[in-house]
């Protein structure tokens, strides 16, 4: 990680980066000549997951020319949701927002995310329309969407998106919670937080394939998001008032 002294600025983008040589370079460029024009300061930091392709040259090459970028690079590899969340905790900004390389996101509707957050919520999840996904990946997302809906109460429907902002207050909420729950958004409606959903453009492409981890992953992360939204209705009910009962008669009718 860079040794810059780091102040607070207005939006931090964090991006999970693994084996991501070849998208990086113009993702990054994409997003700081947005971000000129959209904040009033910002960063992007990128966390590399242990990467074994040039991602890390890469990045070094592009600090140098980008002195708003802040790279943390992790000596073992822990999965995207590992690396995202350690990039969360390296943000410095008021807002901050989410995006994944390779995941078909256009880096200029960042600004579309932050007007949301100007408009007043406190998490804001790009939905877009999303074209050749395997069969595997839809039933994934209907099986994700059913169980933490049907258990939460709430809609759901963006759980999967990691194209969002949020409010630091927000996000450092989510933080506390169990290790997937920072990706479940809609845990914040539990905790009077307002969420927006926005439309978003997207561009084609993206991994359709799926291997054996994103079966594990999905298993693993759909497991601690259900127990993340059922901590999270035990605590609202032990929170609310009790009900006080009028006592039995015990005299003969």
């Amino acid at each position: 990680m860079s040794r810059r002294a780091r102040a607070a600025v207005a939006v931090s983008v964090v991006i999970p980066a693994c084996d991501e040589a070849a998208l990086l370079p113009d993702l990054i460029r994409r997003t700081a000549r947005t971000l000129e024009r959209a904040a009033a300061s910002f960063e992007v930091v990128v966390c590399d997951d242990a990467s074994t392709d040039g991602t890390p040259s890469v990045l070094e090459n592009l600090s140098r020319l980008e002195p708003r970028l802040v790279v943390r690079r992790r000596a073992r590899r822990g999965g995207r949701q590992v690396a995202l969340r350690e990039g969360l905790q390296l943000a410095r900004g008021t807002a901050i927002v989410t995006m994944c390389p390779g995941c078909g996101v256009v880096p200029e509707q960042v600004t579309a995310l932050l007007e949301g957050i100007k408009r007043g919520a406190d998490v804001v999840s790009g939905r877009r329309v999303r074209h050749g996904l395997c069969t595997f990946q839809r039933l994934a997302g209907w099986l994700r969407r059913a169980v933490l809906g049907a258990l939460s109460g709430l809609p759901g429907r963006d759980w999967g998106s990691s194209f969002r902002a949020y409010r630091r207050h927000a996000l450092a909420a989510l933080l506390r919670g169990p290790e997937s729950s920072f990706m479940l958004p809609d845990l914040l409606d539990l905790q009077g937080f307002r969420s927006l959903r926005v439309q978003v453009a997207g561009e084609p492409g993206g991994r359709a394939v799926p291997s054996e981890d994103d079966a594990a992953f999905l298993g693993q992360r759909l497991a601690e998001s259900a127990a993340a939204v059922i901590r999270q209705r035990i605590a609202r009910r032990r929170a609310a008032p009790a009900v006080l009962l009028p006592e039995r008669s015990n005299a003969a009718t």
